[in-house]
Parts: structure tokens; sequence; C-alpha cells
């Protein structure tokens, strides 16, 4: 199956801000970021490489995923920062409107696994 037609307007270069919060308590850090999107595999396939900085300098990252069936997607996500030299499996689901939902965990010992994306 193909990436949803509502996923590809995506497609391009864009520039914004990201926001890093280490805890709750935390300020807020913010950064320049870029991202270019693109169709991989004849539109099997979406990926979304970016940068952003943080007080530790420039970081880098980099997601793609694909939908296997019309209901399931499923991917990888690596980040100079968050994951360090690791990688985080993905699974998720498109919805009824064709937007895709992600999530992923990892473990972070002696606290709880980190994870990103909408629990089940």
């Amino acid at each position: 199956m193909s990436i949803p037609e509502q996923v590809k307007h995506l497609v391009g270069e864009w520039n914004g801000i990201t926001i890093l919060r280490l805890s709750p308590d935390s300020l807020p850090e913010e950064s320049k970021t870029t991202a270019k999107v693109k169709l991989q595999a004849r539109g099997k396939f979406i990926s979304i490489d970016y940068t952003w900085s943080t007080d530790d300098g420039d970081q880098a990252g980099f997601l793609l995923f694909g939908c296997q069936q019309p209901c399931n997607t499923s991917g990888v996500w690596i980040d100079s920062w968050h994951m360090n030299d690791q990688y985080m499996p993905l699974d998720g689901n498109v919805l009824p409107n064709g937007s895709i939902w992600i999530r992923g965990s990892y473990a972070a010992p002696p606290e709880p696994d980190w994870g990103c994306g909408k629990s089940s």
C-alpha cells in the first residue's frame, strides 16, 4: 500500500522551531529546525530528514515509515541526541481520515521506558 494522499502534501522542505523540555519542571529550550520530507520507493514510504540543535551542539534525525496494509504502519526513527547510536522501531495505524500516527519506546533505566506517539 502507498502513503495516503492526505499525507503526501507534506512533501517538501520545511523550517520551524523545535521545543525540547527535559522534564515537566524545566524551561523549554527552543532551536531552529529544518526538515526535508520525501516520498521513497515509488510512494510506498515517506522519509523526514531533519536538523535541530541543543546546548550540546547541532543535532540531526531521520524518520522512515510506510503502510503495509490499509490500516497498519511501521517505521524507524533515529536521532543523534535522543537515540544516540540506537534506533527506535515504530508501529501505528492509518486513521479513517487518512492521517497516520506512529508510536515507539526505548529503555531509560532506572526510569520507566520513554516513548513517543499516541499510546493504544
